[in-house]
C-alpha cells in the first residue's frame, strides 16, 4: 500500500526547486488532494473578484499626487487640474462627494480633482462613485504597484502579473489557478472559478484546471447551444450518454473525465442564472444621485417577473438588446425628463447610447453581472472579467478640457462597477436587505481587486497621451477590507494610499518598512528611471498575496507555493519588505484585510 504522507508530498515538492513550487495537487489522485490540503480555500465562504484592466491603467491620473509639484510641470495639458477653493492639504479621512443638483455642479462636469481627505492625494473626478465605499473604509487605493525589473511591455507584463513569476515566460500556469488546486477541491465541485470574457485568462490557466470560461452566459453548453428547453432536449441526452465512456489511462485522463462532468453538471446551474440575467432587474435601493424624475417615471419597473421588488435607483447593470431592460430609456441617468439629451446627464457614459463606446460598455456590465450571478448562487470562489483600452498613448484626455476624453470614459464606468457590485452584495446578496433565495455571498465575503499589467509615463507626449511605463495603482474592495478611515499602522498609514500631508510624505509603512512619497522632479515620479517613470513602493504579488492568504484562507506553505516569490523573501521581500535584487526598496504586504 502506497500512503502519501502531508509532509512526505511537501518535501519531494519543496526539493525539486521552482519547477516545483509551481506544481500543485494536479498531479495527486482527486480522492487525496483535499487530505492533502492545508488552509481553507473555497471552505470558508470567502470569495474573490478579479477585474483586469489591460493596456496599462494611468495611476498617476486615477490616484493623482496633486501636492506635487512635478506632477502640474510634467502633464501641462493632461493633468487634472486642482479646485482653488478646496484645501487638498485638509485631512478629512473622506472623500468628497457631491451629489446631483448641488451648487457646485455633478462630478461629471465638474472639472477639478476630487480632494481625497488625506492631505496630499486627489482622485479622478470620474471615480465619484467610489466615494460611498471609501468613506465606508471598504476600498483601498494601493498606490506605486509594480514587480522587480519590469519590462515596461503590455505583453509580457501581462503575463507575469497572470502566472505570478516576473521575468519567466516559460511558466504556463496562473496564480489563480494554483490557488483553485491548493484548495483540494478539484474533482469535487462543477467549478471552482470561472471567467466572463473572449477566452480564459492565463491567470486561471492550467493543465488540470477546474476553471471555465464563459464568453457568454446565455450561449453556455458544450456546443455553444443556446441554453433553452429546446436546446437541452436535443444535444444533453447525446452528450451526457457519452460521459461513461473509459479514457485510457494515461496522464491527466482523470482530469480530463472529470472536467467534461463537471462542466455536463453545470449545465442545470446557469439555467436558473441565465433567467435573472436576462431579466437584470437589480436597482439601487436609494434614488440614486437625487435622481427623483427618473425613479418615478421607472416606478412600475420595481416588480419582476417573480414578484420580487426592487429598490427606487439605477440599475445597478445597465445593458441593451432585446431582454429585459429593452431600452436605453430604463438603465439609470439616461433622462431625467424628454427635453434633456444624453450627454447632459451626470451618469451618460454608463449607458448604452450611442454616445458612448458601447460594445465596451456593455460588455463590462454583461460580465459583471454574470459574475456577481455566478459568485451568489454558486460555490464558485474565484471570478473575473477583463476591461480593455487602458492603453492611452493617445488621446487620452481632450484638449482644453482634461477631465474628459478616454481615460475619463473608463474611470467613470470603472467607478460604477465597483458601486454597483458593492450595492449588489449588500441588496441580493446573503444577509441583504433583499436576500435572493439560495444567496451564498455576502458583501462581508466578498474582495474585488484591479490588476493592470503596466502604468503610463509621468511625462505626458505630443498626443495628449502616455506611453508604456512601469507602476500604476490597484484598487481593492469589500466589507473585510480595511481602506482610509480603518487604520493599521501605528505611524498613521492607512488602507495602502500614500498618506502625505503639508509637513511630509508619509508612504506605506507595512512590516516596519517604510517606502516614502518624495515630492519634485528627481522623487517618486522619476524613481524608475529614464526620466519619466513612476518608481514602484509596493510588488502586485504582494497584494494578490494578501488577499490569498488572509482573506480566502491560504497558509504560507500554500502561498509559498501559489506565489513562488514568497518562498525567496531574502530576495524578494514580498511579506516583510526591503530592498530588491533590482536594488529597489519596496514596503512589503500591505495590512489591507
Amino acid at each position: 500500500m502506497n500512503i502519501i504522507s502531508r509532509r512526505k508530498y511537501l518535501t519531494q515538492q519543496f526539493k525539486a526547486g521552482l519547477g516545483a513550487l509551481l506544481a500543485t495537487t494536479a498531479n495527486v489522485p482527486f480522492g487525496v488532494q483535499r487530505a492533502l490540503a492545508e488552509g481553507n480555500i473555497g471552505l470558508n465562504g470567502k470569495k474573490l473578484l478579479f477585474i483586469f484592466l489591460r493596456g496599462g491603467n494611468d495611476g498617476l491620473n486615477t490616484l493623482i499626487p496633486v501636492l506635487d509639484p512635478a506632477y502640474a510641470s510634467n502633464r501641462p495639458n493632461t493633468r487634472i487640474p486642482m479646485d482653488t477653493g478646496t484645501d487638498y492639504t485638509t485631512v478629512t479621512g473622506t472623500m468628497d462627494f457631491t451629489p446631483a443638483g448641488s451648487t457646485a455642479g455633478t462630478y461629471d462636469s465638474y472639472p477639478y480633482a476630487i480632494r481625497a481627505g488625506n492631505g496630499f492625494a486627489a482622485v479622478h473626478p470620474s471615480l465619484k462613485w467610489l466615494a460611498p465605499l471609501y468613506n465606508a473604509g471598504h476600498l483601498a487605493f494601493i498606490h506605486r504597484v509594480g514587480y522587480v525589473s519590469q519590462s515596461r511591455s503590455n505583453s509580457s507584463s501581462m503575463r507575469y502579473w497572470e502566472t505570478g513569476v516576473p521575468n519567466d515566460n516559460t511558466v504556463q500556469e496562473g496564480h489563480f489557478y494554483r490557488t483553485m488546486m491548493q484548495s483540494g477541491l478539484a474533482g469535487t465541485r462543477a467549478f471552482l472559478g470561472l471567467s466572463f470574457q473572449s477566452s480564459l485568462p492565463l491567470s486561471l490557466n492550467g493543465y488540470a484546471t477546474p476553471a471555465i470560461n464563459v464568453p457568454d452566459i446565455t450561449r453556455f453548453n458544450l456546443l455553444g447551444i443556446p441554453n433553452t428547453t429546446a436546446g437541452n432536449l436535443k444535444f444533453d441526452p447525446a452528450l451526457k450518454s457519452e460521459n461513461p465512456a473509459q479514457f485510457p489511462a494515461k496522464n491527466y485522463r482523470e482530469a480530463l473525465k472529470n472536467n467534461y462532468k463537471f462542466a455536463l453538471d453545470s449545465l442545470g446551474t446557469f439555467e436558473g442564472l441565465v433567467a435573472d440575467y436576462n431579466e437584470n432587474p437589480y436597482r439601487d435601493d436609494v434614488v440614486t444621485d437625487g435622481d427623483e424624475d427618473w425613479a418615478t417615471a421607472w416606478d412600475g419597473q420595481r416588480v419582476d417577473s417573480k414578484g420580487r421588488t426592487h429598490g427606487p435607483g439605477y440599475y445597478l447593470f445597465p445593458k441593451a438588446g432585446s431582454n429585459f431592460p429593452s431600452a436605453d430609456t430604463i438603465n439609470g441617468g439616461y433622462a431625467r425628463d424628454p427635453g434633456q439629451s444624453v450627454t447632459q446627464l451626470d451618469k451618460y457614459v454608463i449607458t448604452t447610447s450611442s454616445a458612448t463606446s458601447q460594445s465596451s460598455n456593455t460588455s463590462l456590465f454583461n460580465n459583471l453581472l454574470a459574475s456577481a450571478l455566478v459568485l451568489n448562487q454558486t460555490d464558485a470562489f474565484i471570478v473575473g472579467t477583463e476591461y480593455s483600452g487602458f492603453e492611452t498613448h493617445d488621446s487620452a484626455v481632450i484638449a482644453g478640457s482634461p477631465t474628459t476624453g478616454n481615460h475619463a470614459n473608463l474611470m467613470r464606468r470603472l467607478s460604477w462597477a465597483f458601486y454597483s457590485l458593492w450595492k449588489y452584495f449588500s441588496i441580493y446578496g446573503k444577509g441583504g436587505t433583499n436576500e435572493l433565495p439560495g444567496a451564498k455571498t455576502s458583501w462581508n465575503d466578498l474582495v474585488i481587486v484591479t490588476m493592470s499589467e503596466i502604468g503610463r509615463t509621468t511625462v505626458e507626449n505630443t498626443t495628449l497621451g502616455f506611453d508604456d511605463a512601469e507602476a500604476s495603482v490597484m484598487l481593492v474592495a469589500g466589507g473585510a477590507v480595511k481602506g482610509y478611515g480603518k487604520p493599521t499602522n501605528t505611524n498613521g498609514s492607512n488602507g495602502g494610499i500614500f498618506a502625505c500631508n503639508t509637513t511630509g510624505c508619509d508612504g506605506p509603512a507595512y512590516n516596519n518598512k517604510t517606502v516614502n512619497w518624495v515630492t519634485g522632479n528627481s522623487g517618486s515620479m522619476f524613481a524608475a528611471g529614464g526620466n519619466r517613470y513612476l518608481g514602484r513602493a509596493v510588488d502586485y504579488r504582494s497584494v494578490l498575496g494578501r488577499i490569498i492568504r488572509k482573506h480566502l484562507g491560504a497558509t504560507q506553505n500554500q502561498l509559498n507555493t501559489i506565489l513562488p516569490g514568497y518562498a525567496t523573501e531574502s530576495t524578494q521581500r514580498l511579506l516583510t519588505g526591503g530592498v530588491c535584487t533590482d536594488g529597489i526598496t519596496i514596503a512589503g504586504e500591505p495590512d489591507f484585510i
